[in-house]
């Protein structure tokens, strides 16, 4: 049995990624993305997202990753400066930044991925931490120089 060489040349290879992008039962984003945020130092601050999608997923399949400045945060016990949490039947994720401090003002993201990376999308916000400034009052004395 020969193939015809015009008959093959007409196929075209399908490759898993394109399998997602013709099937649009299965998109995922954001309903609602960080907004950056300004707070006194010393103060808490919380991003939040609300991830959306078309139809109900697989949560085994998600991965959800916050970074700052492109580097992930690691969820450590020992570590009470960042607090995560969700509402997963609402698709609401948050996390909270404790005391913040000057050093906290950076750029934060929320990375979400579905299915080892095949679908993904993420929102950065920045943190801004106003600094408490006491003042001094100082009382000038005026000093009348007589020629």
């Amino acid at each position: 049995m020969t193939i015809d060489k015009d008959f093959l040349s007409n196929l075209s290879h399908i490759d898993e990624q394109d399998e997602y992008k013709r099937n649009d039962s299965i998109q995922i984003g954001f309903e609602q993305e960080l907004k950056s945020l300004t707070v006194d130092q010393g103060d808490s601050a919380r991003f939040e997202a609300k991830i959306s999608s078309c139809k109900s997923i697989d949560r085994s399949l998600l991965n959800i990753e916050w970074r700052l400045n492109d580097i992930c945060i690691k969820n450590d016990s020992n570590n009470s400066k960042y607090q995560f949490g969700c509402l997963i039947e609402e698709n609401r994720y948050w996390m909270d930044i404790q005391q913040c401090q000057q050093q906290d003002e950076k750029v934060y993201t929320i990375y979400i991925s579905y299915d080892n990376g095949r679908l993904h999308d993420e929102s950065s916000a920045y943190l801004f931490v106003d600094s408490k400034f006491f003042f001094k009052k100082i009382e000038f004395i005026e000093i009348l120089i007589i020629f």
